[in-house]
């Protein structure tokens, strides 16, 4: 039988792990958005944290007292996370080839035209 500490510790892990979705879509919708990321950062951080302590506030048999199908459900919340953050990963390193691609680009821009002064 399900206890209410499992209960909880179910509604509030996967409460956290929604909000911690959230905050990743609006990271990836963002990475361009420099004034945005360190706010969303934060937030990101926040709910890691707050991860953290509900973690050690349970104990192991409550943690593991929880239904399969609600194991299910955080395991693919955990899983949707670390997809989303191996998309980021890639994302940011295309930005990166990007923005070196553009400096490279300038750079020659800028030799082409002291060359073209007198």
């Amino acid at each position: 039988m399900e206890s209410i500490r499992t209960k909880d510790y179910f509604i509030r892990k996967t409460d956290l792990l929604g909000q911690c979705i959230a905050v990743s879509e609006s990271l990836f919708g963002s990475l361009r958005s420099e004034d945005l990321l360190p706010g969303i950062l934060l937030q990101r951080e926040d709910l890691i944290n707050r991860i953290e302590i509900l973690e050690r506030d349970f104990k192991q048999e409550e943690k593991t007292a929880c239904a399969p199908y609600q194991k299910e459900q955080l395991d693919r919340q955990v899983q949707l996370l670390l997809a989303m953050d191996r998309d980021m990963a890639d994302a940011i390193c295309k930005i990166q080839v990007d923005l070196l691609a553009e400096i490279k680009e300038n750079k020659k821009r800028q030799q082409i035209a002291n060359y073209s002064r007198p």
